[in-house]
């Protein structure tokens, strides 16, 4: 059996392991830990990150939350196995956003369709007449002008009545 000092030395091997980007290393001594102490959450944490296999991680995890099961790192890393764990569907937006974003030129001419088929739309509905409502737009609405009259302009005048 380990010594606490001992099973702490490990861990931050492990830790250093990992932000050296040595994962195999990394995992030996997070096993080493969990070989002398398999409640250690750091260790069965850490496990869970480093694992390639979604269900492996979940294992992980799920041993994590037996130990200490109102630890919020473990059920923010259970949300994060379950998300691993379960593929997207196509129909999920997360999923259409990423195929837009690997494929842009797709996105593009499927815009493009829908514009296309908007317009094609809107001159199947105007009228047979559309070259008249066509003129209409472009005439240009009246403005007021000041003309002088010739002529006298006739007035009402009251007129009697007998």
């Amino acid at each position: 059996m380990a010594t606490k000092g001992h099973i702490g030395k490990l861990l931050l091997e492990g830790e250093s392991n990992v932000r050296a980007g040595q994962r195999a290393a990394a995992r030996q001594m997070f096993r080493a830990v969990l070989s002398s102490d398999p409640t250690n959450l750091p260790a069965l944490l850490w496990m869970a990150w480093l694992s390639d296999d979604p269900r492996a991680s979940l294992a992980y995890v799920s041993r994590a939350l037996e130990c200490d099961p109102h630890n919020p790192r473990a059920h923010a890393a259970l949300r994060w196995a379950r998300r691993r764990a379960t593929p997207l569907e196509p129909s999920e937006p997360l999923a259409a956003a990423q195929s837009l974003h690997r494929r842009p030129a797709v996105w593009i001419v499927s815009a493009l369709l829908v514009v296309i088929l908007l317009v094609g739309s809107a001159l199947l509905l105007l009228p047979k007449n559309a070259p008249a409502w066509a003129a209409l737009a472009r005439i240009q609405s009246p403005t007021a002008t000041v003309t002088h009259a010739l002529t006298p302009t006739p007035l009402p005048t009251a007129t009697p009545s007998p």
